[in-house]
């Protein structure tokens, strides 16, 4: 038999890195990075240290180094590299340990693909997002630099210091309104979601130390028909995606329009378009995850959502684009409302 004219090393390179997320993990859980915090060691000072094998150890630290979570220095002693010390220790407040971890859960998202194809995705149950758990990875998951990105867009807004109010829809725990009332000492935010989630927010974070400044109302995020008025700046995140799908966006856009001031900013934190490799790969398996999950997209076409803005009276368009976004390839859009509809 001929052999192959094609290399396979490209593809098995590819699938062999599916065996990181397990081997970080177990890193992790085996106390690596922690021992690691305060200064370097060698293959065997830490083996002594963790009572570990020194093989398996040395075999864990090369990979570490080669994804750039470690650096061994010209003494054979290994450090933390920036990325480690932000999101693999415990006590980083920017920690995604719980993202890591769910990426090794059992069963796996797709570990029955075959069936899902064939039978069809399990039913998306929203109310997930309602529970105490999927709050606290929401704000951590937001923790890895999509707030910092959020807090930077909006404080470039010319008037945001003017701003008085704002509307912070599907808000979860309220952790954007926070980093933005904390920009802002004149501001005030209102924080809507499911009722459960509101319930819930209110009663673990409180106000977030805003002195009042921050309020959770619970709504029924379907009709989407009452979220007040008055609004200097409407933010809505990761939140549009099925308004989209249902063809929905400007009759939505249009309530948003009715409950903000003339002048007012409407900023959307959605997941853009990505053609490019290698986040393409990243976004695509997103996605998919998504779909299996029972949820129709996780992404927005910034073309859609700008034509959906204009027919309500909104205009005025600020992009930053996915490419310079978070691990999401998340997209910042602000709109400025320019007439009543």
């Amino acid at each position: 038999m001929e052999s192959s004219l094609l290399r396979f090393k490209p593809l098995y390179n590819q699938l062999t890195q599916g065996y990181l997320p397990a081997i970080v993990n177990g890193a992790q859980q085996a106390g690596i990075f922690e021992a690691l915090e305060k200064e370097g060691a060698s293959t065997v000072t830490l083996a002594e240290k963790l009572h570990a094998d020194p093989g398996i150890l040395g075999g864990i630290l090369e990979v570490l180094a080669a994804i750039k979570l470690l650096i061994c220095d010209e003494d054979s002693r290994y450090h933390l590299s920036r990325p480690a010390k932000h999101f693999l220790l415990e006590s980083s407040p920017t920690a995604q340990i719980r993202d890591i971890r769910s990426f090794c859960m059992q069963p796996g998202p797709f570990d029955d693909l075959t069936g899902r194809l064939k039978n069809r995705p399990q039913h998306f149950n929203p109310a997930g997002f309602s529970e105490k758990e999927a709050l606290l990875d929401l704000e951590q998951r937001a923790r890895g630099g999509q707030i910092q990105e959020v807090v930077n867009f909006i404080c470039a807004i010319p008037q945001f210091e003017s701003f008085k109010l704002m509307c912070d829809l599907a808000g979860s725990s309220g952790y954007y309104s926070q980093a933005l009332l904390n920009k802002n000492p004149n501001l005030r935010s209102r924080v809507y979601d499911t009722p459960n989630a509101a319930v819930l927010a209110g009663q673990m974070m409180g106000d977030r130390g805003t002195c009042g400044r921050l309020e959770f109302i619970g709504i029924d995020l379907e009709a989407c028909s009452d979220f007040g008025r008055g609004y200097d700046l409407f933010f809505v995140s990761h939140f549009l995606y099925h308004w989209a799908v249902q063809g929905l966006l400007p009759r939505f856009f249009k309530q948003v329009n009715r409950a903000m001031r003339p002048g007012g900013i409407f900023v959307s934190n959605h997941i853009g378009n990505v053609t490019k490799d290698p986040d393409h790969i990243t976004h695509s398996i997103i996605e998919l995850l998504a779909k299996v999950q029972g949820y129709p997209t996780l992404t927005l076409d910034d073309s859609k959502l700008k034509h959906a803005l204009s027919l309500a009276g909104f205009s005025e368009f600020r992009t930053r684009p996915a490419k310079d976004g978070t691990h999401l390839n998340n997209t910042l859009v602000s709109a400025k409302k320019i007439k009543e509809i």
